[in-house]
């Protein structure tokens, strides 16, 4: 018993579907990882704020921006005087 198997063509579509999953699964990773430490940042940064009235130690955020060169964990207080 033998099987033979034939292609035509190439596999450009296969292969730019396969990275973009691969992609996609890479964002993801980066996306939770940056999360956590977002959170964590975030508490460690209201932990080391002096409290008065405790308004700026419960200030704190954070955002995360992913992107296909660069992803960035950026934090921001709100309690600023404008």
């Amino acid at each position: 018993m033998s099987i033979e198997l034939t292609s035509k063509g190439d596999y450009n579509r296969l292969t730019r579907k396969l990275t973009e999953i691969k992609n996609g699964a890479v964002r993801r990773i980066i996306q939770a990882a940056l999360e956590k430490y977002g959170r964590e940042g975030v508490e460690a940064l209201s932990s080391a704020t002096p409290v008065r009235t405790g308004k700026t130690a419960s200030s704190w955020r954070y955002e995360v921006e992913v992107g296909d060169e660069m992803s960035k964990l950026i934090f921001h207080n709100d309690n600023v005087n404008k």
